[in-house]
């Protein structure tokens, strides 16, 4: 027997948004009373390591490490469930009907029918279901259980319509699809789980700036909180030219091909998220960048112990990563649909329900963009904890690591509903672990060891980043403690700062040390987000780099070399932001460096400027 197998693609859409948005405030000042913790009983919760991780394997081959979770059993222990909290799922729909989502069609919306039932009508929209149980598994005695069970799921499958409108629609900036320019007290959080496959920077757009601005008077003028998916394009992304990335030291060392500085990710109002495993550790595929602010449990690929790859007359093992959990969560109802569609091999018995077959079937792995044409050795069979195919246990990329962040945000709003989408962000800045260790990564040029991936910097103002995770993995229970007695919106007015240097620098071909461009007598403000946009004139703009560096002298990669633009040429606007700086003071001069990596193709910035947001 031979079956076509998709390879799981980390439910990545190009140059596109999956939104879900938690919303509904409870009004009122200060903290709420927690609820009475949940009785938990559903037969699933023992697998979901992102919820309490006991070493299981999730269905998979190999286990993760006990203790390496978000800690949102003990959030759950203390009474916090995200009640009173409306999440709003954009994305290519949501199952109404599912038995473990508590879902509403009052701000839902159908872009195909034009109603307010945005149930998927095609098989393979499973993504947004997906993502919502990762939020709202309800506590009863089927499946898993979310982290934000106490909240309330409204979808918007904007993803069968694609248009500007629609899009701002969904995101809470327009009364509707065609209407008026509008917020709303009752939309909160809005995830976005997507990742860009330009190969090329496209230049940034001032007037969709100025429209996403509406969203800090959202949420009765405490702004809406837009959670971002990172990306998976650490290997590979698209189309996009990955070669030198996977290899960019001619040692066989990699560093992520893709930035997560791109669209709508590099504005300050998106919460971006990076993807984290059930080790504790970023996950293999989770894209890098200076715009990351925290990471959260994406998962690996999930599969299980027998799953081998044939290659001509050899079989091989998979590398480890492919048998580390996911996770575990909603799949569109039924054995003809979604994930665990029962016509399609799955990388794990729990997700596929063939009922007939032997041990020593082959199965023909039709392969996606970028992947080698092979074939999986797959023992096929059923499993009696899915025999309806309503769960699915191998979604994972920064598609899972978005709903939840979502979910744990969800919690701190019921914790207190008064905290501004500043407030959140901080509260997640200052709660998330950033114990994981990393290493430099350094690339000779010309002789000289330069590095490109500089690991966890700390700031002159104390805080630890990295383009790697951001400010660390997030941490539910210790952001709904301090979130209980923050005292919200306390930082004064959210303002603005630029400067600009339009002199033209020739760049230095192949010299580590670079050259520089300097923005002088920027004023003070406490640094919240820093945002610059460069013009560069190049014929291959995968060979530079830029460095910003902060009037305290913080050094910033905001961007590497050996990246997915292989043979692009120039910048144009184009916008990348850090976090690196948050909470330094903005006064004094700040520099530009920008190095050029490889002889033979020089070039020239001829332009930058920079905007600073604080307090």
């Amino acid at each position: 027997m031979n079956a076509k197998f998709y390879l799981p693609q980390f439910f990545i859409y190009s140059v596109l948004l999956i939104l879900s948005a938690c919303s509904s405030d409870s009004g009122g000042g200060g903290s709420s009373t927690p609820d009475p913790a949940p009785t938990v009983k559903n037969p699933l919760l023992s697998q979901q390591w992102y919820y309490e991780n006991t070493g299981q394997k999730s269905y998979a081959g190999l286990s993760g490490i006990t203790g390496k979770d978000m800690a949102v059993k003990q959030a759950h222990a203390a009474g916090y469930t995200g009640k009173n909290v409306n999440v709003i799922i954009v994305d290519d729909g949501l199952d109404m009907a599912h038995e473990d989502l508590k879902t509403s069609q009052t701000y839902s919306y159908d872009f195909v029918g034009s109603d307010t039932d945005p149930t998927p009508a095609d098989a393979g929209d499973s993504h947004g279901t997906g993502g919502a149980g990762i939020i709202n598994m309800q506590d009863n005695y089927v499946g898993g259980l979310g982290i934000a069970p106490g909240s309330t799921l409204y979808g918007r499958n904007w993803m069968q319509d694609k248009s500007e409108n629609g899009l701002y629609y969904s995101l809470g900036l327009k009364d509707s699809p065609t209407g008026s320019a509008q917020t709303f007290d009752y939309l909160h959080i809005f995830n976005n789980s997507w990742g860009s496959n330009i190969c090329s920077n496209s230049a940034f757009d001032d007037t969709v700036y100025a429209i996403f601005k509406e969203s800090y008077n959202g949420r009765g003028g405490k702004g809406y909180i837009y959670t971002k998916s990172a990306g998976n394009g650490f290997d590979s992304y698209g189309s996009c030219n990955c070669d030198d990335a996977n290899d960019y030291d001619g040692a066989g060392n990699n560093i992520s091909c893709q930035n997560a500085n791109s669209g709508l990710s590099v504005m300050p109002m998106f919460v971006v998220i990076g993807a984290s495993n059930a080790d504790g550790k970023i996950s293999s595929y989770s894209t890098h960048g200076s715009n990351l602010w925290v990471s959260a449990p994406g998962g690996e690929f999930g599969y299980q112990e027998d799953r081998k790859v044939e290659q001509g007359d050899k079989i091989y093992n998979l590398l480890d990563k492919y048998h580390k959990p996911a996770m575990l969560t909603t799949d569109l109802s039924g054995c003809s649909r979604g994930y665990s569609e029962s016509s399609a091999v799955s990388a794990t018995d729990f997700n596929y329900n063939y009922d007939s077959g032997t041990a020593s079937d082959y199965v023909i792995i039709q392969s996606g963009s970028g992947y080698p044409a092979y074939q999986l050795y797959s023992q096929v069979g059923t499993h009696s904890d899915n025999a309806n195919c309503n769960y699915n246990s191998t979604m994972n990329g920064t598609s899972s690591a978005a709903p939840s962040t979502t979910g744990v945000i969800a919690l701190m709003l019921q914790a207190n509903p008064n905290l501004t989408w500043r407030d959140i962000k901080h509260i997640l800045a200052t709660t998330s672990d950033n114990s994981p260790t990393l290493t430099d990564k350094v690339l000779d040029v010309n002789s000289t060891n330069l590095t490109i991936d500089d690991g966890w910097v700390t700031n002159n103002a104390g805080y630890k980043f990295s383009n790697a995770y951001g400010f660390g993995i997030i941490n539910a229970n210790s952001a709904t403690t301090i979130a209980n007695t923050y005292t919200a919106n306390n930082w004064g007015t959210y303002d603005t700062i630029t400067g600009s240097n339009t002199t033209d620098v020739a760049i230095t071909d192949n010299n580590a040390a670079g050259v520089t461009s300097t923005i002088t007598g920027m004023t003070s403000k406490i640094i919240e987000n820093v945002m610059v946009k460069v013009n560069v004139t190049h014929a291959d703009v995968n060979n530079i780099m830029l460095v910003l560096i902060s009037p305290q002298g913080t050094e910033s990669i905001i961007y590497w070399p050996k990246n997915g633009f292989k043979g692009a040429s120039d910048f144009s606007d184009y916008a990348l932001t850090t976090n690196a700086f948050y909470g330094e003071d903005s006064v004094g001069d700040w520099i530009l460096k920008v190095i050029d990596v490889k002889s033979g193709d020089a070039g020239t910035l001829t332009d930058w400027s920079i905007e600073i947001n604080g307090h």
